[in-house]
């Protein structure tokens, strides 16, 4: 289109008045025509197969951007004309929100998906989830993704279940709904067996979501972590080794540090490494509490590790709590000898494993399990084959067979006598 441009300007004008006119009036022709193609998209893509219908009307460009540039809350994506993934969360610490905000955009952006997020407020009634996921359903959602308030909730299970016979599919994230004996599940499966329909095969495993999978119904999808009793299993017996190694006692006790605002599997965790822990012969368990910031955690550990000398084994149940125990770390070893293990999202503190600073770190991050979630919808969205439960694996860094107590404090303290003998 546009050589031919150059060639009509850039050619000797034959000689008249009327030539001139003529070449003139088919310049102008040819820039209409063009600048009308390049309003309508005339580039190389616009002659491939157009993309499903759900997922039309926003460019990679445009999504990209969109996952770096703020954009007010409930409105991510609002000016791209596609349908949207919604994601409706359960209640979150305010400082957890943009974070978990930001992560689903720049998911969006990687996956060329519109996205409107909505969170429940610190007040709002987990009833009031159900009149959001109307509204999403009412704008007639790409997918719904949401995170239960209240997983036994009839309502919400009701809901979902129109969504999806309305052609929406459904994820949910973290959690399943209601019980294998779910009234709203048994009232469903009763209507339908009543129809004709086939009844549902039993489900294998009694925590997988009981809403099942109905004649023409859109697909339900959990995205989930894994049990934490293998990764608080490893936890707790790679922290018994390295005391063991530095010839202390792990019988002695164990701490567990809890920032008690955390996600919705701190409770999880914590049961999983107590169990581990009484599995392993440590009865002697004692648990510090705090709402943050770190120092609280920190100063609340010091105590406890001052009062018994006997504890020697640390265990953390997120990054905030682990942040405070990183903090002792620093200000009492080597005095004050311990091992610790933790889950934390950052990858920094897997790296700290090296130095045995922490025995062993699980990587787990609930930024992660969101945009996996987000994936998952897309995937259900271009009519992917999708399992009934997405798992999304929690990673275990070690430190090494021979490693003991933390050495990054003993090295810097070191390493300052020697630049003050200097």
């Amino acid at each position: 289109m546009f050589s031919y441009l150059r060639l009509a300007l850039f050619r000797k004008k034959p000689k008249g008045p009327t030539m001139g006119r003529l070449l003139a009036g088919l310049a102008g022709a040819v820039l209409a025509v063009s600048a009308a193609m390049a309003s309508i998209g005339c580039d190389s893509s616009t002659f491939l197969p157009p993309p499903p219908d759900g997922l039309r009307g926003a460019s990679a460009d445009d999504v990209s951007s969109n996952a770096n540039v703020p954009i007010p809350p409930g409105l991510e994506g609002a000016s791209v004309g596609a349908r949207s993934v919604e994601i409706i969360l359960d209640r979150r610490d305010p400082s957890e929100i943009e974070e978990i905000k930001t992560a689903a955009r720049t998911q969006a952006g990687i996956d060329k998906v519109k996205l409107r997020t909505s969170v429940l407020g610190e007040r709002d009634l987990p009833g009031q989830q159900v009149d959001l996921v109307r509204e999403a359903i009412a704008r007639n959602a790409l997918v719904l993704i949401v995170e239960p308030a209240d997983p036994t909730d009839s309502r919400m299970a009701e809901v979902l279940q129109k969504a999806r016979e309305d052609g929406i599919p459904v994820v949910l994230l973290n959690r399943p709904l209601g019980t294998p004996g779910s009234r709203a599940v048994a009232l469903k499966a009763t209507e339908n067996t009543a129809k004709g329909s086939a009844a549902p095969p039993p489900r294998a495993n009694p925590g997988a979501n009981p809403i099942v999978a109905f004649t023409g119904a859109k697909p339900l999808v959990l995205v989930t972590p894994p049990s934490f009793t293998a990764s608080a299993h490893q936890l707790v017996a790679l922290a018994i080794r390295n005391a063991k190694n530095a010839r202390l006692d792990p019988k002695g006790g164990a701490i567990i540090v809890i920032n008690t605002i955390g996600d919705p599997f701190l409770h999880e965790r914590t049961e999983a490494i107590r169990d581990a822990l009484k599995k392993s012969g440590i009865t002697t368990i004692e648990e510090i509490t705090f709402h943050k910031p770190i120092e609280v955690g920190a100063k609340l550990l010091t105590e406890k590790l001052k009062a018994n000398p006997k504890l020697v084994l640390v265990f953390a149940v997120d990054s905030i709590s682990t942040g405070a125990c990183r903090k002792v770390m620093g200000e009492l070893i080597p005095d004050r000898l311990f091992v610790q293990s933790a889950y934390a999202a950052e990858s920094s503190y897997g790296d700290m494993t090296a130095a045995a600073d922490f025995a062993a770190v699980a990587g787990f991050a609930p930024t992660r399990l969101i945009r996996r979630a987000i994936t998952t919808a897309v995937n259900l969205a271009q009519g992917r084959n999708v399992p009934s439960r997405v798992e999304v694996p929690i990673e275990i860094h070690e430190s090494p067979e021979d490693s003991s107590t933390p050495q990054s404090p003993l090295y810097y303290r070191n390493k300052a006598a020697s630049k003050k003998g200097s």
